[in-house]
């Protein structure tokens, strides 16, 4: 605080938590500065900001402090910044200064403070610096530094909390060593014979007890408020407690019974608690959740003293306006005696989070270590609760902590309803149906035909069967929480899913066959084309083969480069079913997941073709009116919509409906969801109906039939049937060939045929 500022302002505000706006004006220094609303216990930065010309050109000029002094608020004297001052200059001027120079260690602390000010714009270096200034000075804590200076570097320290966290990076040595101070001088203040019994700022507070009896046990306690910023009227300490508090609204809470067996009066408790963990950066434990994830840590220090018990409780279902907060408990037994320094660390997740899309999973109970600079389980144990609070012990008296880890909360598909299982099975006995009446007529069809059909409802066929059998992922039986009885240590605060090397082979399947699906489909569009618009009546030399490698080999080829580049990293897979990933972790359609660029891609390019194939069959072939042909031989409207029909399901043109779901708005995409489904579930049974039931040959084949089972009077017997049927088929011409299109063809006879057999 500057010499010449002498004018203090007071504001009786008894029933507010904050000090109003004020404006300070000191005619001597031509000083003209105004500030906002400030809360109580906080520092209020000034609206009026260093020149640009200056170093610290747009910091504020000044900050003051609201405090309560006897249920009266009080606003600080400001304390002004030398804008061309920097933290360099600050950290060089420190190394020189000690306690008989007390008015500067507040010009240092309180400028030091006000460079932090605007922590997003901190690099690594500025934040190793402020935090070896806070250093210096919190270890300058006696009765001869001014308590203004004590709280301003508290206030730095808690302003370094909100730097980005990627500029507390391990490999930088200097700020590594420089946090490491830092947290060892704030325990050492928290049990300092300094007058001050408390700071509370919004990422740190810091609270010190001198017990009065030999024998004390010492309840610290913070409630959750509606910010996450910490406030002082939240902040509790009980000199007197007998145990954990039961409320709800109570977020974190520590047990201290302590025995003096020489009391002096001079014993001190003290407590620290930190709203994130950027200080103790983990080499270990990594942290793969979003910004608003972090984990608090809380500090215990006993100087002078015999420590019997601590115990410390954490509710994991505070809940206050729409956000969560996740923690745990723990308990331990820690027992020093003389008069060293015993410090007990607690590291608690503080996440914001929607519970129905995390979940806490795991934790595990550890302390640190100063010589690994990092985690250790050693000495810890779990205890279990019965009030659903987690417990660790440790036998020994260093810095404790608890790490969480947090799992997805995935929202398992529901077993398949009757509908599906409905639509599937007709689509299942269709297909069947069908591969059974192809197989017996082979003969009495081109191979070509045959084939294509055949290879397309095999492939739709194990398509369906592998999916009403296996879609579902059975981890969705596993969805529970581990927290395993060893403590075990953890790698991450995100904890990924059950392996299921099924689930994934299931995925690979389906997409496998359901690609080759597709590529029939687009295969039975060229031979449509080569047939009905072209007109051709050979094909090409090794047809067959070629129409078999790259049907069943195109989607071998997607499959395995597919695998091969998201197998690694866990990414070829949704968890939620058995099918290919699809959203991001925000639940948002990815286009680096498989699901675009491994099917709806390549998918889409097939249809593509198919419809151009179709539109062409549909204009130039089947509706297509031909003058030549007289008025008996014209076809007939329904055995042009028999045949566009055809042609569409053995094209999987109805697949559209599909990409049409992709639409953003509710009503339609409900629509399109429903008529997709019907259309995908009964698709087998369509190609039944339109490439059997209506096709001459198997007209002919049930006239037969029928009229042998009349005159010869078998059937009486399953194996009498089989044979009769077989010696039908038998008695049938056995080859078929191609026919052109001109005046003289059948050309409805044709069409029903050829097309429906494409």
């Amino acid at each position: 605080m500057k010499g010449h500022l002498i004018v203090s302002q007071i504001y009786k505000l008894s029933q507010v938590n904050f000090c109003d706006k004020s404006t300070f004006v000191d005619n001597a220094s031509q000083y003209h500065l105004t500030f906002e609303k400030i809360i109580v216990g906080k520092h209020g930065y000034s609206m009026e900001k260093c020149d640009n010309g200056t170093v610290n050109g747009g910091a504020p000029k000044a900050t003051r402090m609201c405090t309560r002094k006897n249920g009266v608020l009080v606003l600080e004297l400001p304390s002004v910044l030398n804008c061309n001052v920097t933290l360099v200059g600050l950290s060089e001027k420190i190394q020189s200064v000690n306690e008989t120079a007390p008015a500067e260690i507040v010009h240092i602390a309180t400028d030091t403070q006000i460079l932090t000010s605007r922590p997003e714009q901190l690099n690594s270096t500025d934040i190793s610096m402020a935090a070896s200034i806070a250093e210096k000075i919190l270890n300058l804590s006696n009765s001869n530094v001014p308590g203004e200076a004590m709280v301003a570097a508290v206030t730095t320290v808690s302003q370094l909390l909100d730097a980005n966290k990627t500029e507390f990076s391990l490999s930088n040595n200097n700020l590594t060593s420089a946090v490491t101070s830092l947290t060892m001088a704030m325990q050492n203040f928290s049990v300092s014979n300094t007058s001050t019994l408390e700071v509370v700022q919004s990422n740190i507070a810091v609270r010190k007890v001198s017990p009065q009896e030999p024998s004390a046990t010492i309840l610290f306690s913070a409630m959750k408020g509606s910010t996450d910023s910490l406030v002082s009227d939240r902040i509790k300490v009980d000199e007197q407690a007998t145990g954990l508090k039961t409320d709800d609204r109570t977020e974190i809470q520590l047990f201290i019974n302590i025995t003096s067996t020489n009391f002096t009066g001079t014993e001190r408790v003290g407590f620290v608690l930190y709203q994130n963990d950027r200080l103790f950066p983990s080499k270990i434990y990594k942290t793969q959740l979003e910004e608003n994830y972090s984990n608090q840590i809380i500090s215990s220090n006993v100087n002078g003293t015999m420590v019997n018990n601590v115990k410390i409780a954490l509710n994991p279902h505070v809940s206050f306006f729409k956000s969560s907060t996740l923690h745990s408990s723990k308990a331990w037994k820690a027992k020093s005696q003389g008069s060293i320094l015993l410090t007990c660390f607690f590291l608690i997740p503080n996440l914001q989070y929607n519970r129905s899309e995390f979940r806490l999973y795991n934790y595990a109970c550890v302390f640190w270590n100063y010589s690994l600079n990092d985690w250790d389980t050693a000495g810890c144990i779990k205890e279990a609760d019965s009030s659903k609070l987690l417990r660790c012990s440790c036998n020994h008296t260093t810095n404790f902590a608890i790490l969480m880890s947090f799992r997805i909360n995935y929202k398992y598909a529901r077993p398949l309803e009757i509908l599906s299982y409905i639509g599937c099975g007709l689509s299942i006995a269709g297909l069947t149906c069908t591969i059974v009446f192809l197989i017996l007529i082979r003969k009495q069809r081109r191979t070509s035909i045959t084939l294509m059909v055949l290879s397309l409802c095999s492939a739709m066929l194990i398509f369906n069967i592998i999916f009403i059998s296996g879609i579902e992922n059975t981890n969705a039986s596993k969805n529970a929480d581990e927290n395993s009885a060893a403590n075990a240590m953890l790698q991450s605060d995100k904890e990924g899913p059950p392996a299921n090397d099924w689930c994934t082979a299931v995925a690979a399947l389906l997409h496998y066959f359901l690609l080759a699906t597709f590529m029939w489909t687009g295969l039975n569009a060229v031979q449509v084309y080569l047939l009905l618009i072209e007109a051709k009546r050979h094909l090409f030399r090794h047809y067959i083969a070629i129409m078999s490698l790259t049907g069943w080999g195109v989607p071998a080829l997607f499959v395995s480069i597919t695998l091969g580049a998201t197998y690694s990293n866990s990414n070829y897979r949704q968890e939620e079913f058995c099918w290919l990933a699809a959203l991001d972790s925000h639940q948002n359609f990815s286009i680096e997941k498989p699901l675009l660029w491994a099917f709806l891609l390549p998918v889409a390019f097939i249809l593509l073709f198919n419809i151009i194939v179709f539109g062409r069959t549909v204009i130039c072939v089947i509706w297509k009116e031909n003058k030549n042909l007289t008025s008996t031989k014209k076809k007939s409207i329904i055995k042009n919509i028999l045949a566009t029909l055809s042609i569409a399901i053995t094209l999987g043109i109805t697949w559209i409906v599909g990409y049409l779901m992709l639409i953003d708005h509710e009503k339609t995409n409900i629509v399109f969801s429903y008529v997709f489904c019907i259309f995908s579930a009964t698709q087998g049974l369509q190609i039944f109906v339109f490439q059997v039931l209506t096709t001459t040959i198997f007209r002919k084949k049930v006239t037969h039939l029928f009229e042998a089972y009349q005159n010869s009077k078998i059937g009486r017997t399953l194996n009498s049937r089989s044979y009769f049927f077989s010696s039908i088929l038998g008695k049938m011409n056995p080859t078929e060939s191609f026919k052109t299109i001109d005046s003289t063809t059948q050309f409805d006879e044709l069409l029903l045929e050829s097309s429906s057999e494409v």
